[in-house]
């Protein structure tokens, strides 16, 4: 899974600022490249058209509304895993350990949010010597995390959804799962 691709995920699961639209555009263009057929597109375009009309300050509204107050989804995935548990607070050691060993700075966010997860991925795609690592963390944190991120979106019509589930559909294949999109 080329870097380029995370890079583009991470940064639309950070704070929104003006450049979020053309970010999504971009990064459909990416996945096209890739794989024209993948329904994670249409994820994408959903999120796009979703957002678009949206100002700056109204799309910021709706992440804060979204992931930080009162969250209907949080964007840590060590949280879907293990909840508040002992178990969480090993892996965030552990991210934060692997992060400063790639050189990636740390920012105002706990390591598990999922912007982080996916730099760290972007830097683990490119590096054979660090396959097995990529290849758990995909399979054993990322995978498991943006499953259970989804499900809190279920029912929901919150255009983060779309950007979620575009992740997840994109990302099953890439480890061997297979993914009915329309569920």
């Amino acid at each position: 899974m080329p870097s380029r691709v995370w890079e583009f995920y991470s940064s639309l699961v950070e704070y929104p600022e003006d450049w979020v639209v053309p970010g999504i555009h971009s990064l459909a263009q990416q996945l096209r490249r890739l794989d024209p057929s993948t329904p994670a597109i249409e994820r994408l375009e959903s999120f796009a058209n979703s957002v678009e009309p949206l100002g700056v300050t109204e799309l910021q509204e709706l992440y804060t509304q979204t992931f930080d107050l009162s969250p209907m989804c949080s964007p840590h995935v060590g949280y879907h895993i293990f909840g508040e548990s002992y178990k969480r607070g090993a892996l965030m050691a552990q991210l934060r350990a692997a992060y400063q060993d790639m050189g990636l700075p740390e920012g105002a966010e706990i390591p598990d949010h999922l912007a982080y997860v996916l730099k760290y991925c972007s830097v683990l795609a490119g590096l054979e010597s660090k396959a097995d690592i990529y290849e758990e963390l995909l399979n054993l944190i990322l995978y498991p995390g943006l499953s259970k991120m989804a499900d809190t979106f279920a029912d929901s019509t919150n255009p983060y959804k779309y950007l979620v589930e575009s992740l997840l559909i994109w990302l099953a294949p890439q480890i061997g799962i297979e993914v009915n999109p329309s569920a």
